[in-house]
């Protein structure tokens, strides 16, 4: 078998790295999708749902199509339909102008009826019978999977150590210099 090793003389690793997009972001001059504006453009902005868990009791959007500006409206769920986390989407608004959209959206009624929903792992593992996920199949919990190798008892009493502890990874958010968005034009 053939033992790799670093080369000799590295192109990228240890190496300064100019980025293509750093000037232009440094001095204000990159162009984001918040910078195009198109002839006829329409502006959109999706209401979410609040709750973690509920079912949409009802859906008024008749004061959000009165607004000024209003163009559009899509729904991606109705009366009777179930949210399953705070963010699920529930219709979508176009608009002249983001101003408008934003009107528009704040104009819509939804009544929720929550339902139960499960924040951590430690809570779901003790009530192992309550599914609050679509598809849950009677249970927030996979049934887990064993692999067994080697003999795990005679490791653990020949150990110098043995750490136990439950580990978990917390929501993890990066940071970008612009909103989310895009501008798409047909012609």
């Amino acid at each position: 078998m053939a033992i790799t090793k670093w080369p000799e003389k590295r192109r990228v690793i240890g190496t300064k790295v100019q980025r293509l997009d750093g000037p232009a972001k440094a001095t204000g001059t990159a162009r984001y999708g918040y910078d195009i504006n198109r002839k006829g453009m329409l502006h959109a902005m999706i209401l979410r749902s609040p709750i973690a868990h509920g079912k949409i009791k009802a859906i008024d959007t008749s004061q959000a199509e009165k607004c000024p500006g209003f163009k559009a409206l899509h729904m991606f769920k109705s009366a009777g339909s179930e949210v399953f986390y705070a963010g699920d989407e529930i219709l979508a608004i176009a608009a002249d102008t983001e101003e408008h959209a934003a009107d528009a959206i704040r104009a819509v009624r939804v009544e929720y009826e929550p339902l139960d929903f499960i924040v951590s792992e430690e809570v779901a593992l003790k009530n192992p019978d309550r599914a609050t996920v679509p598809n849950a199949r009677g249970s927030n919990l996979r049934p887990r999977g064993q692999r067994d190798r080697g003999n795990v008892t005679e490791a653990m009493e020949k150990a110098d150590a043995v750490v136990e502890g439950t580990y978990g990874v917390p929501v993890q958010c990066h940071t970008c210099l612009e909103s989310h968005g895009l501008v798409a034009e047909w012609d």
